[in-house]
């Protein structure tokens, strides 16, 4: 519970369930039709019977965020001079400047990763994965404006920050540089929509994970997208994957069969066929773009045929 300030009031529990927050709290409320759950949450009020839901109410911020994960809750404003009927698997945001009340019909599961410890990136932005960050570890990172819009897809489960970022810093080569209790991200400048950043890989090194790369595994892809193979990888063998959508195409078509063949073996195979490159990093496997290299066919002396394609790269442990 990340909570800046929780009190309850001094009213006896048989009569009313009320509180207040300031901060942000996941609540397991047990059924109860006679007695109403309230939140008190800045400007909003919470109203359940019995449900599990999620509520964000920090004071520097202008909305007030409740999310459902079962059940049903009512969202109403100080005055209850409008509400809305939140649903599992919804979310409602009350704008504490403009005093209304809007529903989402997702509820985004990262709202809640500070307790629940899973996080899930698709295609996200290096800002809102910098802002996903900071809710869940409770830690400062500021991102450069000129890379904010680089993404990644990746998800961690019950992952501390130090190998978040390692994977992170892999995947968009990153340098972090700290200061205090920040995180300062900027850009590289010999490489675009790149993070740059200064903490030293050996740093991490204590924290490394390891994939078991000799297992044998069986599997085959028809004609199938890199997402789907992506997906059954990491559903079969709990391969975890991590890369940039932007150098990383997901609807490649893989065609590809391997029986009792050395994960390693299998890998390089598959991804050499999308001229992809990898790399284990702290229990993920990072995808990049192969090499690009340009050949040309020359008759006397002059080049008639002229063509790039991109290779993949394997580093020496992977050959």
């Amino acid at each position: 519970m990340q909570v800046q300030k929780f009190r309850t009031p001094r009213i006896s529990v048989k009569k009313h369930r009320n509180l207040k927050l300031t901060g942000e709290a996941f609540f397991e409320v047990i059924k109860n039709d006679k007695q109403p759950f309230i939140v008190q949450a800045n400007e909003a009020r919470v109203k359940v019977t019995g449900t599990k839901f999620n509520v964000k109410a920090y004071k520097h911020q202008e909305d007030v965020k409740v999310t459902v994960t079962e059940g049903t809750v009512q969202v109403y404003d100080d005055g209850n001079a409008f509400s809305e009927t939140i649903k599992a698997g919804e979310t409602g945001i009350l704008n504490k400047k403009n005093n209304d009340i809007s529903k989402v019909n997702y509820a985004n599961l990262n709202d809640m990763a500070w307790k629940t410890k899973v996080i899930d990136f698709n295609n996200t932005t290096l800002d809102e994965v910098a802002r996903v960050l900071e809710n869940t570890y409770y830690q400062k990172i500021d991102v450069d404006p000129a890379i904010q819009n680089c993404s990644v897809t990746v998800r961690f489960v019950n992952r501390d920050l130090k190998s978040v970022l390692l994977v992170l810093q892999s995947t968009l080569d990153l340098k972090i540089e700290t200061k205090g209790k920040t995180f300062n991200c900027m850009e590289k400048v010999v490489k675009r929509c790149l993070i740059a950043c200064l903490i030293f890989f050996s740093f991490f090194q204590a924290y490394a994970q390891s994939i078991d790369l000799d297992r044998k595994i069986t599997v085959r892809y028809l004609n199938q997208d890199l997402s789907k193979v992506l997906a059954e990888l990491t559903d079969q063998y709990r391969f975890r994957f991590s890369y940039n959508p932007r150098f990383v195409k997901p609807d490649i078509k893989i065609t590809y069969e391997a029986e009792d063949k050395a994960a390693r073996i299998a890998l390089n195979e598959i991804f050499n066929q999308a001229g992809l490159s990898w790399m284990e990093v702290d229990g993920y496997i990072i995808l990049k773009p192969g090499k690009k290299k340009t050949f040309r066919k020359k008759k006397n002396n002059r080049s008639i045929i002229h063509f790039t394609v991109r290779l993949p790269i394997r580093s020496p442990e992977n050959f």
